[in-house]
């Protein structure tokens, strides 16, 4: 059963599908005349994880990567000082682009 580890970098999914699992709890029990044994990983305690990361996920759909650059822009709108602080390379007073451009001179547009 998948199962998610979260820390404060942030959180990914774990199939233990085929992994060895080196320590968990057992815990034993007997119904009538079936013995049954559980084991299982305990809640809040290191892990230790090897595998692989991917990073393909539902999150980066073309439409939560749109939301989330949407959410950005307006933040940075929000605050033009904090924004142009980040933005103006030359500090001309004007939003710089990489290639030393100000922002809409190529194209004539503008920053709203």
């Amino acid at each position: 059963m998948k199962f998610y580890l979260k820390d404060s970098s942030g959180s990914c999914a774990v199939d233990p599908k085929g992994a060895e699992i080196i320590h968990s709890q057992r815990h034993t029990f007997y119904n009538h005349a079936h013995c049954y044994v559980e084991e299982y990983l305990p809640a809040d305690k290191r892990l230790y994880v090897l595998g692989y990361l991917d990073t393909r996920h539902h999150l980066n759909t073309e439409v939560a990567i749109q939301k989330e650059v949407k959410t950005l822009i307006t933040e940075w709108k929000a605050n033009p000082t904090k924004m142009l602080l980040r933005f103006d390379q030359d500090r001309s007073g004007k939003m710089t682009c990489k290639s030393g451009k100000k922002r809409g001179q190529k194209r004539g547009a503008r920053w709203k």
